[in-house]
């Protein structure tokens, strides 16, 4: 019942443990792009060379200054648009990873938009390297194109393109373009910069790109090699790419604080922009105190280091997949309950690590996904924290069942053995105590199954995994519980039912039968809430145990008034007197229990907390 509910708020349950575990989550770790933010990239930034410019929403381009970059501007966004893997669907429509898509969309409307020049090689963008580089064919020169964060890209640079001039790289014009990144980034802008190469003419000649095992093999199947591809560059530029962030996202994150839940960010973008976009959002606090640790940081960190700094930071910017189990190992080792979100191949490991990983169902691979306990149909962070409120309304909902089966249960064995002990015969027949398991217990059951949240399910800390659903007070619970309705219905039957005058034996088992059968019924309302009496307005919101109830006495009318059920079931019919004393001794039960409850509860808060 939980998977399906869980599925249709777009959380798949891949294995049913999950289920349980998501409600004792004590920390989320959770992907930026397209999971806090709507993976709806733009480029609304420009840094043609050392000139800034913006993008308005016609489109086009705003410079900041008067200096001249139309051609250095072309070049620029013709390397994006062939750095690129983004595909061309049916109407125009672009297919890809979202920041390439936004690539193309900005070069598509900002350029001449002429003929791209035939890509002939590429070095596929991985997480260690963290850049992509292809290579074309222009006017039979080889060019090779390189995209990636600007702190990679500019620590391969030799030169920069600046206004049209091709000039060396030194330390201060290094510095200026760093600050112009530096505030991209600050204002939540992701940064990509992009620089080139000419590899050599009419074919790789003595560019020296290639690796092989010799000459000849080379020639036939050349492979290129990053460390000789991607050195001595010319810095172009820096597009800022904007992800506005889920509009549901800071509720959501509240509701995490309201939980204890902590939550951190982790992303491969720079510092300054993950700390940005995690302020927007409310994910750093007030005043944005939080740490904010970068991959080589965290890279230099010990582990005894990052045990100490995990629980308490953030955001992780600048981090790989390998740096993402670090995290989770640290997070474990600190007693936390962990939930990791990953999409590539490389996140199986961490996914797998976890206490629940989180898979993208949109954008995630084949690996991620089987790696994962919960794949999100949407990518969406706020379904996360759906699913870890479904996650603990589905533990109160199983402990509420087994609390009431126990202690009703121990009622119909208390009651077999003590009129047994007794009288001369149990007074209860064996096929009057299968009814009741099957009907009186059973319906009720399900329903507490299906019982709505209390609304203040996320307004308690997570609970303690490794407490058993059994403690010892819940088992005080189920005693003291049995042996009140215990003691109620052998009340009727031995005080109550000899004084009602022209009770046949028959009759006062048929009254210890149905009294019994009552008890149980209401019993099931006092598992709607913790803080909250039967009589309690609340009682009513689960349909399906007002159904029961209802269902359940219409039977059991049945089985005493029609004529065939009471033979088979040696039921009686009962006066009206006799009723009011079965009901009477349910609501008797009902009263001293509740009351216990509210006891015990205002014992536990006493200044009137959430249960």
């Amino acid at each position: 019942l939980g998977v399906r509910r869980m599925a249709e708020r777009h959380a798949i349950v891949r294995r049913l443990h999950a289920v349980e575990t998501l409600g004792s989550t004590t920390f989320i770790c959770t992907d930026k792009t397209g999971t806090l933010t709507r993976n709806e990239m733009a480029v609304r930034r420009i840094l043609v060379g050392i000139d800034a410019a913006s993008v308005t929403a016609e489109p086009r381009v705003q410079p900041d200054t008067q200096a001249p970059f139309a051609a250095d501007l072309e070049l620029l966004l013709t390397m994006a648009a062939s750095n690129n893997d983004t595909h061309v669907g049916p109407d125009g429509v672009l297919l890809g990873d979202p920041t390439e898509t936004a690539l193309l969309a900005a070069a598509q409307t900002l350029s001449a938009d002429g003929p791209r020049p035939q890509r002939v090689d590429e070095l596929p963008f991985d997480s260690q390297r963290k850049r992509m580089t292809t290579v074309h064919d222009v006017d039979g020169v080889r060019v090779a194109f390189t995209k990636g964060g600007a702190d990679v890209v500019l620590a391969l640079c030799t030169r920069a393109l600046v206004r049209g001039q091709t000039v060396a790289l030194d330390d201060d014009l290094r510095a200026r373009i760093h600050t112009s990144n530096a505030e991209f980034a600050d204002a939540g802008f992701r940064t990509l910069a992009f620089a080139t190469r000419e590899l050599g003419e009419g074919g790789w000649g003595g560019a020296g790109a290639l690796a092989g095992a010799d000459g000849a093999s080379a020639a036939v199947s050349p492979v290129l090699d990053p460390a000789l591809v991607e050195r001595d560059l010319t810095y172009v530029g820096i597009l800022g790419l904007v992800d506005p962030p889920r509009a549901e996202v800071p509720a959501a994150l509240a509701e995490c604080r309201r939980a204890g839940i902590r939550v951190a960010m982790i992303t491969g973008d720079h510092a300054l922009t993950a700390r940005a976009i995690a302020r927007d959002i409310g994910l750093l606090g007030e005043g944005g105190s939080r740490r904010v640790i970068d991959g080589p940081e965290l890279g230099a960190m010990s582990d005894e280091d990052l045990a100490a700094a995990v629980c308490d930071t953030r955001v992780y910017a600048r981090v790989n997949p390998e740096h993402k189990l670090r995290i989770v190992e640290a997070l474990k080792r600190s007693g936390e309950i962990v939930a990791m979100t990953g999409d590539g191949v490389n996140d199986a490991p961490a996914l797998k690590r976890a206490d629940i990983g989180v898979a993208m169902g949109r954008v995630g691979t084949d690996v991620a996904r089987d790696a994962s306990d919960l794949v999100l149909a949407d990518d969406d962070f706020a379904t996360i924290v759906h699913a870890v409120e479904l996650g603990r309304v589905v533990y109160d909902n199983l402990r509420k069942v087994i609390l009431f089966l126990l202690s009703c249960n121990m009622s119909e064995v208390l009651v077999v053995f003590l009129t047994a002990l007794f009288s001369p015969s149990t007074a209860l027949l064996p096929l009057q105590l299968l009814w009741i398991n099957l009907v009186t217990d059973g319906l009720p059951a399900l329903a507490l199954g299906v019982d709505p949240s209390d609304p203040g399910v996320m307004d308690r800390p997570p609970r303690d995994a490794s407490k058993s659903i059994l403690s010892a007070g819940r088992q005080l619970q189920v005693a003291w519980q049995g042996l009140v309705m215990t003691a109620t219905v052998l009340g009727l039957y031995y005080f109550v039912a000899p004084h009602i005058p022209g009770t046949t034996a028959s009759e006062a088992r048929t009254m210890l039968f149905s009294a019994l059968v009552l008890t149980q019924l209401l019993h099931a309302f006092d598992f709607r809430r913790a803080s909250a009496t039967v009589w309690h307005p609340s009682s009513l919101k689960n349909r399906w145990l007002v159904l029961s109830l209802c269902g359940s006495m219409a039977l059991q009318a049945a089985i005493i008034y029609v004529p065939a059920l009471s033979e088979v079931f040696k039921t009686a019919p009962l006066t009206g007197v006799q009723w009011a004393a079965v009901i009477g001794s349910g609501l008797l039960a009902v009263v001293v229990i509740d009351a216990s409850k509210l006891f015990v509860h205002h014992q536990r808060f006493p200044r009137g907390a959430r249960s």
